[in-house]
């Protein structure tokens, strides 16, 4: 049999899609083993797996009878490394072909591009901002009043307060909406006669209403004038209205070419972010704008390929260096 007998038969059982086995036909040619690559790296975006590590592409006892037919016309000692950059279909980074080999990992090409995005944002863009500390320390001490030895919901303010870009989690009930409203008042406060446009937002609708409604009556508690609370937005926005979706097109309002009108962005339900829209999220963003982060790494995962918020978290065990704490 053929390879492309092979996979419609592990379609027929339910184990590939249809998509999978068109996208490999489209792109490998008449070249097999790419042909498997393809459509496996197909099967796993649709799971939401960001990339197939080269690893995976070995019959594995566990693997159903189907697959391991795939594998077994393949025959033994496959080169993957060889095979996939001897295709016109695959090449390293930075390039125009459908599937992107970094290392020992094998993209489709948006997700690898998309990747990109977020990681050179995440790495090179919080660099600290300038800050007047003595004023920073004040501001903070007037608004969170706790008497516990380390106050970690004034340590994620001031993380905030000096950083482009944080990332705020913690289960229900741990205070993160109270945390943010203090620092957006903190925020406010300490930009004097400089107005901060503020805008709120979250991957549903339903998150949307959540937000608006709890940081509402959060904001309702603090020292604040009236000047400074009509600084708020009245409502929170899905990131899709945010970026100015249109019905039935892919295309954004909000991009690089034309970056949203704010200086603040706080998004909820983080963890439901998709390494797509984070990219699209990121694209979007004026060069000079704060962004928070408010999530759960250990709920609402995204339902596409991507756990930007849960990866980023795995890094808090690295703690704080002995400067950066002090």
């Amino acid at each position: 049999m053929t390879m492309q007998a092979l996979l419609l038969d592990a379609v027929e059982q339910r184990l590939l899609r249809h998509l999978d086995v068109q996208f490999a036909m489209m792109v490998a040619g008449e070249e097999p083993a790419v042909m498997l690559a393809a459509a496996i790296l197909s099967k796993d975006a649709g799971e939401g797996h960001v990339c197939l590590p080269l690893s995976r592409l070995a019959v594995d006892e566990k693997m159903p009878p189907a697959l391991q037919a795939c594998f077994a016309l393949l025959g033994d000692a496959v080169d993957w490394q060889e095979i996939l950059l001897g295709s016109p279909a695959v090449s390293g980074a930075d390039t125009g072909t459908p599937m992107i080999l970094v290392g020992e990992r094998l993209y489709l090409n948006r997700l690898w591009r998309n990747e990109l995005t977020v990681a050179r944002f995440f790495s090179e863009t919080n660099a600290p901002l300038p800050c007047d500390e003595a004023q920073l320390r004040q501001t903070l001490d007037a608004l969170f009043t706790s008497d516990d030895a380390t106050d970690w919901q004034k340590v994620a303010a001031a993380v905030a307060l000096t950083r482009r870009i944080s990332v705020i989690s913690g289960g229900p009930g741990t205070g993160k909406t109270t945390t943010v409203a203090k620092l957006l008042a903190a925020l406010i406060q300490l930009s004097g006669e400089q107005k901060c446009r503020i805008r709120l937002a979250a991957p549903t609708g339903k998150a949307a209403a959540r937000l608006t409604e709890s940081l509402g009556g959060a904001l309702q508690k603090l020292p604040l004038t009236g000047n400074q609370l009509a600084l708020f937005p009245n409502e929170a926005s899905t990131l899709h209205r945010l970026l100015g979706a249109q019905p039935g097109s892919q295309r954004l309002r909000y991009h690089a070419g034309n970056p949203l009108h704010l200086d603040v962005l706080v998004v909820d339900e983080a963890s439901m972010i998709d390494l797509t829209m984070m990219s699209r999220l990121i694209d979007a963003l004026p060069p000079h704008a704060r962004v928070i982060f408010l999530g759960d790494r250990d709920q609402l995962a995204s339902v596409e390929a991507g756990a930007v918020l849960g990866d980023i978290c795995t890094y808090a065990s690295l703690g704080y260096t002995a400067e950066r704490a002090q």
